[in-house]
């Protein structure tokens, strides 16, 4: 019976641990909007305003991903808790480059983090900004298709 108890309460507490066990801090990145499952997913996390949003030397974490799937979950690993601004695009071909057409507009998918309003031009850095406070914390860019 004793055991039978014991069980039971490892089993509660398993119940209760949080997604990652491992003790680390992990920030998700989520991507929404893959219209098309070719290419790759690139991110680019910047800790200031310097460089953002396209300069990948400025950026304190540059990560692509294969896309798999119209809804991707991607770790950020080894990220210290802190402020970030995310860059991200979907680029379709491979080419390692933000496709445009001849006045500059992307032909390519992009977002932000906190998804704001494109409507006025790139976006300033404090209005992306996410704060990475929480063991395992969930961010969301849906990305922009023109």
């Amino acid at each position: 019976m004793r055991q039978l108890i014991s069980l039971f309460f490892v089993l509660i507490s398993y119940s209760f641990t949080s997604v990652n066990d491992d003790g680390k801090k992990m920030l998700y990145l989520e991507v929404e909007g893959i219209n098309k499952l070719e290419g790759n997913i690139g991110i680019l996390v910047f800790a200031s305003k310097e460089g953002f949003p396209r300069k990948a030397e400025k950026a304190i974490m540059e990560l692509e991903v294969k896309v798999t799937s119209n809804k991707m979950k991607i770790p950020l690993k080894d990220l210290p808790y802190g402020d970030y601004a995310f860059s991200v695009m979907q680029d379709v071909n491979s080419n390692k480059e933000m496709d445009v057409n001849l006045i500059g507009i992307p032909k390519e998918p992009y977002g932000f983090s906190n998804n704001p309003s494109i409507f006025f031009g790139i976006p300033n850095f404090k209005d992306v900004v996410v704060n990475f406070s929480d063991r395992n914390q969930l961010t969301t860019v849906k990305l922009i298709n023109l």
